[in-house]
This record gives structure tokens, C-alpha cells and sequence, in this order.
């Protein structure tokens, strides 16, 4: 017979609480059996989910996008493994200069970038119109037909490009190398001499026949060794004239013709 067990507090067999003075009967089974049902249920609508056929479907889609990811990782890893193994690499802070040539047979407009001013060729010296497009170090622009002013067109490329490369901002530099000039054509024909001091194979030189006043030149001769900055305007107007950042420009001053290496940095 089961009767009231005051020191456990059963009464044939449920426990019971007391709330607000009223006995409450509490059976853990019957909380243990409805958490299985609801366990039971959850996973249940996750199986119908996961066997629907949208889900199939967007599975099925996910899969393809990973195929195709892996698929195209694997040809970039093999393209840039390509790059590595048939090209040389350096870093865009290496380059101190650009050189470019305007051809008239091809009528193209070539770039290339220079490492060592006055001792990497220029590009009028390395511009080969036949070259294959493996075999070049250098760009090739063909130059648009409706273009009437190619030295316009060409120049505004090349400030393209600069402005890539030293994007902070354009500076110009010169220097006196007259003294060099008149050692070496005091002792030698004035043309062996120019080819000596690298003209136009290590540098480009342009030539001013009369006491022209143009603003960056002054500026530049003026504060020789010094930094000048330089606006757009002014380095068109510089790139119009040799198609490089950095040339020799030789010009009159006073009875003396005198010659000036004058170059871009961004530093």
C-alpha cells in the first residue's frame, strides 16, 4: 500500500511541490519525453529541408560555383607561375625614369621603364619596329589615326604614365654639365664627343637655337641641384620636346651655349 512518505515528499511514487502553499505534482519522465519529441521533431524538419528539391537544387549550385572557383584559381596559379618563369619582376619604386619614342615608319609610340638614367639604352636607341611581342622589353602604342599632333598625343601618354608611376607628385631637377661638354669637344669632333657622353643612346638632347623664355627651364636653371615642382602644363610641355623624364637640354645663355642635364623624381 503507498501512503504519504513525510521525509521524501512522494506520494505513491510523483514528487510533489509545494507553490503558494498549494501541493503541485511534478513527473521528470513526462519533461524528459516532451524534449524528445521536440528533438525528434526538429530533426525531422531538418531532413525534409535538406531533402526538399530547392535545397537540392541550391546545393547542387553551390557545388558548381566551387568547381568553377577551384577551376579558375588553378589557371591563375598556372598564369602566374607562366609570368614568373619568362618574366623579370621588380618592384615600381625601381623606376627612376621613362623613356618613349615616337616611330614615323610604324607609327607607334613606345615606353619603356629605366632603372639607371644615362646607362639603361633609350628607347629610341632600343625601339626595333619587326620585334615580336615576346621579344620586347618595352611598350608599343600604336598611334591613333584621327590624331593630327602625334608629339601632343604622345606627350599626354607619357604624363599618363608618370603620374602612375610617381602619383605624390612631379618634381624637376638640373644640372650643369657644360664643363663636360667643352672638355670633351676641345679635345674631339663635337658628333664623337656627343656619342661619348651617351647622346641619344643613354640620353636624348634638345637643342634651343635662341634665348627663348620658358618658365620651367629658368626655374630649373635657376635653382640648380634644387627640386622645382612641376604643373601638368609644364610637364607636357617638357615631354612634347624629348619624350622622356630626364634629357639634356642645351641652350644659350648670354654668348655661351650651355648645357643642362634636367630630370623628373618624385622624391
Amino acid at each position: 500500500m503507498h501512503g504519504v512518505n513525510d521525509d521524501s515528499g512522494r506520494i505513491d511514487g510523483a514528487l510533489k511541490i509545494t507553490h503558494n502553499n498549494k501541493p503541485t505534482d511534478y513527473n521528470p519522465l513526462s519533461i524528459i519525453d516532451e524534449t524528445l519529441k521536440q528533438v525528434s521533431d526538429f530533426a525531422d524538419l531538418q531532413n525534409k529541408i535538406s531533402n526538399s528539391r530547392q535545397m537540392s537544387d541550391h546545393r547542387n549550385l553551390l557545388e558548381w560555383q566551387v568547381s568553377s572557383m577551384n577551376q579558375q584559381l588553378a589557371f591563375c596559379q598556372q598564369r602566374f607561375s607562366d609570368l614568373l618563369s619568362n618574366n623579370w619582376i621588380f618592384s615600381k619604386g625601381a623606376i627612376q625614369g621613362i623613356s618613349g619614342y615616337v616611330c614615323k615608319i610604324c607609327r607607334t609610340f613606345s615606353l619603356k621603364p629605366v632603372i639607371d638614367p644615362g646607362y639603361d639604352m633609350t628607347m629610341e636607341k632600343k625601339h626595333r619596329c619587326a620585334d615580336s611581342p615576346n621579344k620586347r622589353s618595352y611598350i608599343v602604342l600604336p598611334i591613333p589615326s584621327n590624331i593630327p599632333d602625334s608629339d601632343h598625343w604622345a606627350a599626354q601618354t607619357l604624363l599618363n604614365q608618370v603620374n602612375f608611376f610617381f602619383p605624390i607628385g612631379k618634381y624637376l631637377i638640373a644640372k650643369d654639365i657644360t664643363q663636360a661638354f667643352i672638355n670633351f669637344s676641345s679635345k674631339l669632333n663635337p658628333e664623337i664627343a656627343r656619342e661619348i657622353l651617351g647622346i641619344p643612346d643613354e640620353y636624348y638632347l634638345y637643342t634651343l637655337e635662341n634665348n627663348c623664355k620658358i618658365n620651367w627651364i629658368n626655374r630649373a636653371i635657376d635653382n640648380l641641384g634644387e627640386k622645382i615642382i612641376m604643373t601638368d602644363y609644364e610637364a607636357l610641355d617638357f615631354f612634347r620636346k624629348v619624350k622622356s623624364t630626364y634629357a639634356i637640354f642645351e641652350l644659350p645663355i648670354g654668348e655661351t651655349m650651355r648645357q643642362f642635364f634636367m630630370f623628373f623624381t618624385n622624391y
